[in-house]
């Protein structure tokens, strides 16, 4: 079995030009969708760490408990370079103290890129994490090319 997320899909993934984004949705409790603080492969490199302040994963939760599959859309904001990636849900659990740190720093960078970007209030993007966070644990079964462009929707893997 082949890892889904090639080196280049990677390397946007965990980039602090990237935006992250995690949904699902259940004919119960509707759509979901959350704004992402960071996004790793595990040590597998056939699922991966997807992390968000606990507060924010409510409806998600009660989502996935009738509904496993997710889709996770990561983009950066430079260049448009988008992708989808949909798969399954896992399982779930409080970040450790390196991924607590890991979002702290993606989300620091990503203000950055936020103001460089013309938004002034970019370096607000820090205040959306709180402690504690949760690691969504998902694997990918699909991919789709996203970007913009001509060929946007294509499945790719």
């Amino acid at each position: 079995m082949k890892a889904l997320l090639k080196n280049d899909h990677l390397s946007i993934l965990q980039a602090a030009t990237t935006s992250l984004w995690l949904g699902n949705s259940s004919l119960l409790h509707g759509p979901d969708m959350m704004r992402l603080t960071g996004a790793r492969p595990a040590e597998d490199q056939f699922h991966l760490h997807l992390y968000v302040p606990e507060k924010y994963t409510f409806r998600f939760l009660e989502n996935i408990r009738e509904n496993k599959k997710v889709s996770h859309l990561f983009s950066c904001v430079y260049t448009f370079k988008t992708f989808q990636v949909k798969g399954l849900y896992v399982a779930h659990r409080h970040c450790t103290p390196d991924e607590n740190s890991y979002q702290h720093t993606y989300l620091e960078e990503f203000g950055k890129t936020a103001v460089n970007i013309g938004i002034n209030s970019g370096m607000s993007f820090i205040n959306y994490w709180e402690d504690p966070a949760i690691c969504f644990i998902i694997r990918p079964q699909e991919i789709f090319e996203q970007t913009p462009k001509p060929g946007a929707g294509n499945k790719i893997s």
